[in-house]
């Protein structure tokens, strides 16, 4: 069962302000000084990504496009993935559940868009 376009869409938003909330929470402990400052980078680039995936979810999604769903897939499979694999590693079962939630909800958006795009391109 796929996703409607527009729900694919809202998950690609929920996933970017989830990016976004990581990055505020990360470079909020980095702050404080409660994580070591070797996850400095962390922060920032979850900020980036979560508001890039946005961007891309909010306007280039507003029609069936490709490059939206490529910019969507970039920002943020590979480090899903990352943080899954980083997280499993280190034990943290809890996070490794919500990502693996979020890469299942990132996979099942990403197939949902492609009879959109399909659509949108056989218009033309």
């Amino acid at each position: 069962m796929l996703l409607s376009f527009k729900t694919a869409r809202r998950v690609f938003l929920l996933i970017g302000f989830v990016f976004v909330l990581s990055g505020l929470t990360v470079t909020a402990l980095n702050v404080a000084q409660v994580i070591p400052a070797q996850y400095d980078w962390q922060g920032p680039l979850f900020l980036v990504l979560g508001a890039t995936g946005l961007g891309a979810a909010s306007w280039g999604l507003r029609e069936a496009r490709v490059w939206p769903v490529a910019v969507l897939t970039v920002a943020y499979v590979p480090w899903t993935v990352l943080g899954l694999i980083g997280d499993a590693r280190q034990g943290y079962w809890p996070l490794v559940a919500g990502e693996a939630t979020g890469l299942a909800l990132i996979a099942w958006a990403l197939v949902s868009t492609i009879p959109a795009i399909l659509d949108a391109r056989r218009v033309k």
